[in-house]
């Protein structure tokens, strides 16, 4: 596909970029549970924090992940280049 006379480089959303982009999401939020840019962070308990982080995901990525999942299911494909340039 073309950008304006340019080549564009497209990437298709799928279903291993999906779980790809929910994994590396959960790690990093596993790993800022208990260390902040500022210091380290309260600590909890195993069980409350999985608690907190079920919750936390249900509550702010399963509107990310569904959208997701229905441009995957359209062969939607995001175009890198202008991602790149914003």
């Amino acid at each position: 596909m073309c950008w304006h006379g340019r080549a564009s480089v497209m990437f298709p959303i799928s279903t291993a970029f999906i779980v790809a982009m929910v994994v590396m999401d959960q790690a990093v939020c596993w790993l800022l549970c208990y260390e902040t840019p500022k210091g380290k962070s309260i600590t909890f308990e195993a069980r409350t924090m999985a608690t907190h982080v079920v919750y936390g995901f249900l509550n702010c990525k399963t509107y990310s992940v569904i959208l997701l999942l229905l441009l995957s299911a359209q062969g939607y494909q995001i175009n890198l280049t202008i991602w790149a340039l914003e």
